[in-house]
């Protein structure tokens, strides 16, 4: 409901785009983190923002699933229009992450 509310809220379809494939990335990084992948339902947890100069920063999880007690952490990137998101039970931030494409 809050992520909804969220995305409702911004004023531009462009805004609520970005947004809402943030919270894919988000939610989706999440589920891999809990190794439960689509098992695990999206409703089951919240993301949420902590808001640092009027922009949506800093992504937590504001509801988290019983059965996952462990403190995750987000880390967003976009490499050349790319969103990439990781969630780990571990802090990221002070990490170097180096991406390589991979042809297939």
């Amino acid at each position: 409901k809050g992520e909804f509310e969220l995305l409702e809220s911004l004023p531009t379809r462009k805004e609520r785009k970005a947004l809402f494939y943030r919270f894919w990335t988000l939610k989706e990084s999440f589920m891999k983190a809990t190794r439960e992948g689509m098992a695990l339902s999206t409703k089951s947890f919240e993301i949420d923002f902590k808001e640092y100069e009027h922009c949506y920063r800093y992504p937590y999880l504001k509801v988290q699933p019983k059965e996952w007690s462990d403190k995750f952490y987000y880390r967003e990137f976009k490499p050349e229009n790319v969103a990439i998101s990781i969630c780990a039970n571990e802090d990221l931030s002070n990490r170097n992450c180096k991406f390589t494409y991979v042809e297939l």
